[in-house]
């Protein structure tokens, strides 16, 4: 089978919620005997190249009263990658499905499927992985703050309206949809998206994980994408709400912060107002060493969507997670069992304080978490689901 992927992303090495599970659809649609021919709209490295043919996408680009009406209507959230169609065919013979990740190359993904069609009369499988339903995210963002919503998001969440029934028509092309969880399945299915052709594959980790012991220190680790900022916020909350009164009884605890490699003023004024806050702002080449030696993560999420998979790599690498409810999106988790649920400030506080004993008598919660995550994060186990859909 030959396999057409469009991807925004290099997924090697896959380091966020988008390129985790295209890196491992990828591998595991290869490892079945399929042949890529990966288009990407992002630089090229050898990882990449050992999964397939690999070309850099050409894209159209808008102007005028085209880009003023996309931006108006925020079409631009899915129609911004317009890609030369004629270029993708010429070096795409044969191909028998498209696989298409994020939902931003939808659009685009459905009409060589079509120009397949009307060329050939051949039906052309697509499979689409989203991460977040997109009009879904934006809804959700006013009530996820913890201060007041901002201008963008008032007209965003209004926006919103406008392109729910473009996202709609988007996914409905497709064979096969892959969600991470029931809320983004329940999400599509008030756009009118449903069926079974909707896959819920919540993300899977790197199996390296697995083999890190629990450990027994309770310093704190904090992951983020602090490209927007939504994570920044949460983190001065922690820190302004509950890490600050966490030292007074603790105060050798460190809290570790990893940052993805982005760098932002407001990082390094909280860093710079607390000695005991470790910014790391270099991407980190082995994912072991952000978890290695850390006890504690905290995952202030507060939105309704998404699987959370710094959550799913700390329970896999023996630390105790203590989020709210929306941290644990897609997983069956059991309260001061294999974690600690926190809503609110005081619960994160008190949360944490019984993270830190269970930690000095021997960490059985981290234990749990990780035989947890053993079971239910393993990329072998999704992988029939994968195949599945182009079979």
């Amino acid at each position: 089978m030959k396999i057409l992927c469009l991807l925004t992303e290099n997924p090697v090495p896959a380091r966020n919620g988008i390129t985790i599970p295209t890196y491992n659809h990828l591998k595991i649609l290869k490892s079945s005997g399929a042949d890529l021919t990966i288009f990407i709209d992002d630089e090229v490295n050898d990882g990449l190249l050992d999964i397939g043919d690999v070309y850099h996408m050409q894209t159209l680009p808008r102007g005028g009263v085209e880009k003023v009406f996309s931006e108006f209507t925020l079409q631009n959230a899915f129609y911004d990658i317009l890609i030369d169609i004629e270029h993708v065919l010429s070096k795409s013979l044969n191909i028998d499905a498209i696989y298409y990740s994020p939902i931003s190359l939808g659009y685009s993904a459905n009409k060589v499927a079509l120009e397949i069609f009307n060329r050939t009369g051949k039906e052309i499988k697509v499979l689409a992985s989203i991460s977040d339903c997109y009009t879904g995210v934006l809804k959700t963002s006013i009530s996820s703050r913890k201060s007041l919503p901002k201008v963008r998001d008032v007209i965003n969440y209004l926006r919103s309206y406008l392109i729910s029934n473009l996202e709609s028509k988007v996914l409905k092309f497709a064979d096969t949809i892959f969600v991470q969880t029931e809320k983004d399945k329940a999400w599509l299915s008030k756009i009118g998206v449903e069926g079974e052709n909707v896959v819920i594959l919540p993300n899977g980790v790197s199996d390296v994980l697995f083999n890190i012991n629990s450990s027994l220190s309770t310093d704190l680790i904090f992951v983020g994408n602090f490209r927007s900022d939504y994570y920044i916020e949460k983190l001065n909350w922690f820190v302004e709400s509950v890490f600050n009164k966490l030292l007074l009884s603790e105060n050798n605890i460190k809290l570790h912060v990893y940052t993805s490699g982005v760098s932002h003023t407001r990082l390094d004024e909280i860093q710079i107002n607390n000695k005991n806050i470790i910014l790391y702002n270099g991407f980190i080449d082995d994912i072991k060493d952000v978890y290695l030696g850390k006890g504690i993560c905290i995952a202030p999420i507060f939105k309704s969507y998404g699987f959370i998979n710094k959550v799913a790599e700390s329970m896999s690498s023996g630390l105790i997670v203590v989020g709210d409810e929306s941290a644990f999106n897609g997983m069956s988790v059991e309260n001061a069992h294999n974690c600690f649920i926190a809503n609110d400030q005081i619960d994160f506080y008190e949360a944490i304080c019984a993270a830190i004993k269970n930690i000095k008598n021997g960490n059985s919660i981290g234990m749990n978490a990780q035989l947890y995550a053993k079971k239910h994060f393993s990329w072998n186990s999704r992988k029939e689901r994968v195949l599945n859909a182009i079979r």
